[in-house]
């Protein structure tokens, strides 16, 4: 492997360890600070769409537009918590309705695959069970796939080291 390249992989790895280390130490932390830099995008957007709207004169549609980027922008800014807990909590709406929607499929084939329904029964149970759980408490749940990507990056990171030296 030539000098630049060994020294390329070494660098990403050490920056990806340093920021999976980051973001398993400090998962809230860090998702604020994400939500933060979305909300300020999205406020930069609406301000960008309301001057364009006056600009070109296109009326009110774009106005409302643009005012209302900004005031989503504004209001994700202030409470970036509420924005990191919609994903979970999306997420554990969808799961609960495709375990229900896989619990009633399995009920419905009892009959066509006799025994063999039984794993997806339970597959449904667990989801809808595991889709509760993102309901109840989707920041916990937010902070701990926020924990978990951290570790991967770190496990990956660290094995990508290893495998260099071979």
């Amino acid at each position: 492997m030539s000098h630049n390249l060994c020294t390329n992989r070494i660098l990403s790895a050490v920056v990806f360890i340093l920021l999976g280390i980051v973001l398993l130490f400090f998962p809230n932390a860090t998702m604020i600070l994400v939500c933060r830099i979305i909300g300020w995008g999205v406020l930069i957007s609406g301000i960008a769409a309301l001057i364009g709207a006056i600009r070109d004169n296109n009326g009110g549609a774009g106005i409302a537009a643009g005012v209302v980027g900004m005031i989503v922008g504004i209001y994700i800014i202030a409470r970036p918590d509420v924005l990191a807990s919609i994903i979970p909590f999306v997420v554990g709406i969808v799961m609960v309705v495709n375990g229900i929607m896989n619990m009633t499929t399995a009920a419905r084939n009892k009959d066509v695959f006799g025994h063999r329904y039984l794993p997806s029964l339970v597959g449904g149970i667990v989801t809808v069970l595991f889709g509760v759980l993102l309901l109840c408490n989707s920041f916990y749940a937010a902070s701990l796939i926020v924990r978990f990507i951290g570790l991967g990056l770190i496990l990956g990171s660290v094995s990508n080291l290893i495998s260099m030296n071979k």
